[in-house]
């Protein structure tokens, strides 16, 4: 395994309690597999990039679904309930104790994020060292989102349900890169209905 210092980890966050779903949604599945392992997938399919998934809600039922994946560090987020950021800050507590340069910020239920677009983000990253690298969806942006290691102390003040970019933008620079995909997410039964995802 080559030294941390020339890493960049993946940091998934599957800690929430999908409360619009009224179930554990990432384990729905989409086009024949669960969303938490089509995201596991396209992440390990980065070169050199290790996989860090934060658990909260349902802790099991995620380690389950992914019992046949090897190399994932999970974090447990007993503060779960609190909001992302707090599930933002305790993944990035473990990792920064690493020497990575970079993390890359994934949310599983971004169902139409590939491989190729993580590594299109991660490659701007490393040409834009001290930048944030944020997807543009068109009105807004998020994650998938590129964070240097200088972001580190303020993502670790995250807390409650605050995202990451709140705060951080007036702090450091950014690109956005345009991802209109990255507006598509699974949060209820209707997004459910109309992108053919079942038990």
């Amino acid at each position: 395994m080559e030294n941390p210092t020339h890493q960049i980890a993946s940091l998934v966050l599957a800690a929430g309690s999908s409360k619009r779903m009224g179930r554990a949604k990432l384990i729905l599945k989409y086009q024949g597999i669960s969303l938490i392992e089509k995201c596991i997938r396209s992440v390990q399919a980065i070169k050199n990039n290790p996989v860090y998934v934060v658990t909260g809600a349902y802790r099991e039922e995620i380690m389950h679904a992914l019992s046949d994946y090897e190399g994932i560090q999970f974090i447990h987020n007993p503060k779960h309930l609190e909001g992302m950021g707090s599930s933002i800050a305790c993944g990035i507590r473990e990792i920064s104790q690493k020497n990575y340069k970079g993390v890359l910020l994934v949310l599983p239920d971004q169902i139409l994020v590939e491989t190729k677009y993580f590594e299109e983000l991660l490659e701007i990253g490393r040409a834009k060292k001290d930048h944030v690298i944020l997807s543009d969806y068109g009105e807004t942006s998020g994650p998938p989102t590129f964070f240097p290691s200088e972001v580190f102390p303020l993502l670790l003040k995250l807390s409650g349900d605050k995202g990451a970019k709140h705060g951080l933008l007036k702090h450091f620079p950014h690109t956005s890169v345009e991802f209109p995909f990255g507006i598509v997410d699974i949060d209820d039964p209707e997004d459910c209905k109309k992108y053919d995802i079942s038990d």
